[in-house]
């Protein structure tokens, strides 16, 4: 049984998610209704709404994941971590997606660079979004691999109670996360960083 300040952390935490599930929730239904009545939506509620629903989701696996982990059920986490993985990854592509698709919209950056992606813009948000959950997709896999046959090695080492192998398990998986996730974390960190302050760049240029 957790302790009465885990409890309360729980709390104020399931809470917490419950309202940006609410919110994020609340976009999806209104875009959702919108491209039921109209058969579209425009680039940028594309994106919002894939961003809304990886965040609804991500909220709900966070909110399942410390529930579980609270109530000792230590072998589903693993499971669970996967979801985890590709929520939040969808997040960070559909985050760094809706950045550069604004920074191209309201720049007003003379480069040819800008004025063909500002055209064919529409164009090119579907197929962006299709690529990322493609990407997302893959990653699930090798995250499945790293949360399960890594962690399923693991017990079983420990069974035999050999914490060299435990501990050398340990390092090759933190390698691999570091490795592969982080590679793909800092492309979009870096996409979204370029974005944000070309964008800012052109603001003060056109208030100036």
């Amino acid at each position: 049984m957790p302790s009465l300040p885990t409890l309360i952390f729980i709390a104020i935490f399931c809470l917490e998610s419950l309202a940006a599930m609410l919110q994020n929730g609340f976009l999806v239904t209104m875009l959702g209704r919108e491209w039921v009545r109209c058969r579209m939506l425009s680039t940028s509620d594309m994106i919002v709404a894939c961003l809304a629903a990886s965040r609804f989701c991500l909220h709900g696996v966070a909110m399942v994941n410390n529930l579980l982990a609270s109530l000792d059920f230590s072998r589903a986490v693993p499971y669970m971590n996967i979801f985890w993985d590709l929520f939040n990854a969808l997040t960070l592509w559909f985050t760094a997606l809706l950045a550069a698709f604004y920074c191209v919209k309201i720049s007003s950056f003379s480069h040819p660079t800008f004025a063909w992606l500002k055209w064919r813009n529409s164009r090119l948000v579907p197929k962006l979004i299709k690529g990322s959950l493609i990407i997302c997709g893959l990653e699930v896999i090798s995250s499945a691999t790293g949360n399960i046959l890594f962690g399923q090695r693991k017990v079983s080492l420990s069974s035999y109670r050999n914490e060299t192998l435990v501990y050398r398990v340990q390092a090759s998986f933190q390698l691999y996360f570091f490795l592969y996730e982080g590679f793909v974390w800092s492309i979009l960190f870096l996409l979204f960083l370029v974005s944000t302050v070309l964008l800012i760049v052109s603001l003060c240029w056109q208030l100036g």
